[in-house]
């Protein structure tokens, strides 16, 4: 999960893009962004509402959020964590 979230702090910092104007844009409190991007999985809350700032957070970057969600997902699954999943 470190990888994914030096991903996200790397895309936020080349966009000059404060913690601030994340949670007032996105509505994810700062805490929860910083722990994202520190991969910090055990100061985040369900891996659902995980999922959702994820999907969140990299559309407002810019960056493809089926792809985040997607190497999330793989990375729960190869820690042994069950994850809700939609099927379309």
């Amino acid at each position: 999960m470190k990888e994914l979230g030096q991903k996200l702090r790397d895309t936020r910092e080349r966009l000059g893009i404060t913690l601030e104007e994340v949670e007032d844009a996105t509505r994810i409190r700062t805490y929860h962004i910083a722990a994202l991007e520190r991969g910090d999985i055990e100061a985040l809350p369900s891996p659902v509402q995980v999922r959702g700032f994820l999907g969140n957070y990299a559309d407002y970057l810019g960056l493809d959020s089926g792809a985040i969600l997607l190497e999330y997902a793989e990375k729960l699954q190869s820690s042994g964590v069950k994850i809700l999943t939609s099927h379309v």
